[in-house]
């Protein structure tokens, strides 16, 4: 079991069982300006990882945070729960690096490919970046 103690509020924490925190992820309000600050990685990432989207439950929107070892195509699926394909999100090529913030990670606005509203319930999302293929799950609710 991993306790953590006098923890700021109005934030996002990456934790790892028996570690503690091994991170934090940004987040951007909408309708605010970036203020120029730069997040860096020191060194060179040895894993692709998709992180749990935030928030989550979620309405309407949410944003899935991932990190890639080297530059590659990535794609995210979105799926109902009984596996049909809902929304695919082509994000191109890109850089090795880790993508947490609202800025840089991969937003969902909650519709299906024909711009519809999804309903309440329980998503998975897939990301495929090169041969790393990895799904969590997230929950909608209105």
């Amino acid at each position: 079991m991993t306790e953590l103690q006098d923890i700021q509020a109005n934030q996002f924490l990456v934790i790892k069982e028996g570690v503690g925190i091994i991170g934090t992820i940004e987040t951007k309000p909408k309708g605010i300006e970036p203020d120029g600050k730069v997040t860096s990685t020191w060194g060179r990432l040895k894993e692709n990882k998709l992180y749990q989207n935030y928030p989550n439950p979620f309405n309407p929107e949410t944003w899935i945070p991932y990190q890639l070892s080297k530059p590659t195509e990535v794609t995210i699926g979105i799926y109902e729960e009984s596996g049909r394909l809902v929304r695919t999100l082509e994000l191109g090529t890109k850089k090795e690096g880790s993508y947490l913030s609202g800025s840089q990670s991969a937003y969902w606005d909650g519709k299906n490919e024909e711009g519809e509203s999804v309903s309440s319930g329980v998503y998975f999302y897939t990301i495929k970046a090169g041969d790393f293929i990895e799904t969590k799950k997230m929950t909608l609710v209105k």
